[in-house]
């Protein structure tokens, strides 16, 4: 009788227990997407609570910057249109070889040296600027956004908040 209530008891620890960790597993979509029934179009904010229609489905994405590049190389690197700069020999060691001769087509970092023209040319379905934010990156993509006509996406660079980062960026790029 002893050894059946603790049974019960254990039991019911450990389903009270998988039903707190399923809990905090079954976390809702983001409040920052939206996506009317039959659109090719949804809202998303960004890390700096600017609102963007994007496309549902994203095909081409641009890094103003190599953080956001290998950002997204890793994620899927078939949305990836370009390097911000000419890979090295060693460098190339780590990239798959048809990836490796994707254009340079440089970026808004240093020296600010984008190839605006081939940029266009390729078309991005948007860009994304991953790094600190404030108001002088807020400026930026802003400028960029209206010179390009293509939304520009902030996403939050700090290392300590790289796994939020990933998140956010798997669920906009999917």
């Amino acid at each position: 009788m002893k050894r059946t209530r603790n049974v019960i008891v254990l039991l019911t620890i450990l389903v009270l227990m998988l039903t707190y960790c399923l809990a905090g597993c079954s976390k809702d979509k983001p409040q920052d997407t939206e996506r009317p029934l039959n659109s090719d179009v949804r809202t998303i904010v960004d890390h700096a609570n600017r609102e963007h229609k994007i496309p549902v489905q994203i095909n081409k994405v641009f890094s103003t910057s190599p953080v956001g590049t290998i950002l997204l190389y890793t994620l899927d690197p078939n949305l990836l249109i370009g390097w911000n700069y000419e890979l090295s020999t060693s460098e190339k060691e780590y990239i798959l070889p048809e990836y490796q001769s994707l254009p340079n087509l440089g970026g808004w970092y240093a020296k600010a040296t984008c190839n605006i023209e081939e940029l266009l040319k390729i078309k991005p379905d948007i860009i994304i600027s991953v790094g600190v934010i404030d108001d002088m990156a807020v400026a930026q993509a802003n400028q960029i956004q209206e010179q390009m006509g293509i939304p520009v996406i902030i996403i939050n660079g700090e290392l300590a908040k790289f796994n939020e980062t990933y998140e956010f960026a798997g669920q906009l790029l999917n």
